[in-house]
């Protein structure tokens, strides 16, 4: 979901605007003032912290990088891949609760 572009990261809906798109550089997570992209939503978003810290290794949230963050959407190890996808299923779920 998050490689295919297929969720409502605002990096992605802002392109969805009609008749004229938003910007890249104003799509901004509504908590963090920063670009709201993939990388973001899973590794520095502070609205998901206490989540991060169940379901990701510190590893890749502390002293975070483009390539810790490759490493972790490119692992082939089960147990991490499905923790990943708890942690987007459920900040999917947060977010979505937020903006209602």
């Amino acid at each position: 979901m998050l490689i295919l572009s297929s969720h409502n990261i605002f990096i992605e809906t802002g392109r969805w605007h009609r008749p004229n798109c938003i910007p890249r550089e104003d799509r901004k997570c509504i908590t963090c003032n920063t670009i709201e992209d993939e990388y973001h939503f899973v590794i520095e978003c502070s609205i998901f912290t206490d989540l991060r810290k169940r379901c990701i290794s510190k590893y890749y949230w502390t002293n975070p990088s483009m390539y810790k963050s490759k490493q972790l959407f490119d692992c082939t190890n089960v147990s991490k891949l499905r923790k990943l996808s708890i942690y987007v299923l459920k900040a999917f779920e947060l977010k979505s609760n937020l903006q209602r």
